[in-house]
């Protein structure tokens, strides 16, 4: 009676764990496919044009009395080149609401490997990927419990909230991991707790 009652709960055990990897390789997928397929939406475009270095008025400006504009003109204001810095970015990023890393990062992601769009979106999948982990540690320390740990990071790779945001050039997933990485408890200063 107790064997069997061990290799059900071992059974149990190893259907989680095959559960917890689909779950998350479904994530990873979900997070990673088609990044280049869906509509490039107004916030992704302000994201593109500050990364590049031009304002949101700027382009209200140099845009809105035109009838017609070029496609290859438009791309123009949307990667980063010749015409505009670093400094200009930095700029922009000043004067805006939004958190300023996100861009800076961005800006040299689309430097060092292009500016398409799944070039672009594919920053914000790899932070949405980081948080899985992220999310098991901090529900371990929460609630003491691993299962709780594999059932949240279950529940967040196939979460549409989180694949949607993982899925455009926007901060939100960049945050997240920001956001749960900052809740873990963990003690850089180890050592300071024996000085008073």
């Amino acid at each position: 009676m107790l064997q069997s009652s061990s290799t059900s709960f071992i059974n149990s055990q190893k259907w989680i764990v095959f559960l917890l990897v689909v779950t998350l390789m479904l994530g990873v997928f979900f997070r990673l496919v088609n990044l280049d397929r869906k509509p490039y939406w107004a916030d992704e475009n302000f994201t593109s044009s500050v990364i590049s270095g031009y304002s949101h008025q700027e382009l209200i400006d140099k845009f809105a009395g035109e009838q017609a504009v070029s496609v290859r003109e438009f791309l123009s204001y949307q990667y980063p080149n010749r015409d505009r810095n670093l400094g200009d970015t930095l700029k922009i990023i000043a004067e805006d609401v939004h958190p300023p890393l996100y861009y800076l990062m961005t800006r040299f992601w689309v430097q060092w490997f292009g500016n398409s769009v799944a070039v672009i979106r594919s920053l914000a999948a790899i932070f949405s990927i980081l948080t899985l982990p992220l999310m098991y540690w901090l529900c371990l320390e929460l609630f003491k419990s691993p299962l709780t740990g594999w059932v949240a990071t279950a529940l967040m790779p196939v979460s549409p909230f989180h694949v949607l945001y993982a899925q455009e050039s926007r901060q939100y997933s960049f945050l997240t991991l920001v956001i749960v990485f900052a809740s873990l408890d963990i003690d850089l200063c180890y050592p300071c707790h024996y000085f008073p």
